[in-house]
């Protein structure tokens, strides 16, 4: 019997670990609704036009949410983890909720999170015991356990997630992790050398175009 499918927000920030959630829900019979965030930081454009291709790969749609004006009042600094520039205190949880908002319009039942075990060592808005602290939140509002925040790669290293998502075809080629260039990945700072690292480790031969 086919399991029936869950629909699912799937939080895509054009990076490969992201990237391989899409392919991971849709191997486990999820309903993937696709959603980028927008901070204006100087990477968007990359990073929109990288989610835009793995989308485009799966024959999906990707929704845009807007948060420059909202990131600019709060510091105009990353709100998200991203290997060394994770600045913005509290950030994550006011993506995760603004993303549970959405699965609530949207009537989705799991909101998806591409978490790993490198996040969690970076922040503690990365480690479980947080996570279930939203997913407590997220119960008292809704009076239910409807809709839940999902993070399945949590005990996973980077390089495991990545050999994952290439088992599963994703196209980590078409995928973006630079955080200081906006044309050609870099491959110095600290998300290139993760990418790099990881894509190593998992023995898969790295196409991307660096600078150095």
């Amino acid at each position: 019997m086919t399991k029936q499918k869950q629909k699912a927000i799937v939080l895509v920030s054009g990076g490969p670990d992201s990237a391989t959630l899409i392919g991971w829900a849709l191997k486990q019979n999820y309903e993937p609704t696709l959603v980028n965030f927008q901070f204006g930081l100087m990477t968007d454009r990359s990073e929109l036009t990288a989610a835009r291709a793995v989308a485009k790969h799966y024959g999906i749609g990707l929704d845009v949410i807007d948060m420059k004006q909202i990131v600019g009042m709060l510091g105009h600094e990353r709100p998200t983890i991203h290997s060394e520039a994770h600045v913005m205190k509290f950030g994550s949880a006011i993506l995760m909720s603004i993303a549970s908002c959405y699965a609530i319009l949207k009537k989705c039942s799991y909101v998806l999170v591409a978490l790993h075990n490198q996040d969690a060592e970076e922040s503690p808005e990365y480690r479980q015991p947080f996570l279930d602290k939203i997913n407590e939140a997220l119960n008292m509002s809704t009076e239910s356990n409807d809709i839940k925040l999902l993070a399945p790669f949590t005990k996973m290293e980077k390089e495991e997630v990545l050999k994952l998502g290439f088992e599963l075809g994703v196209p980590l080629h078409k995928t973006w992790s630079c955080i200081v260039s906006d044309k050609i990945q870099c491959g110095g700072c600290g998300a290139c050398r993760a990418r790099r690292n990881a894509m190593e480790k998992a023995g898969i031969k790295d196409i991307t175009k660096y600078k150095f």
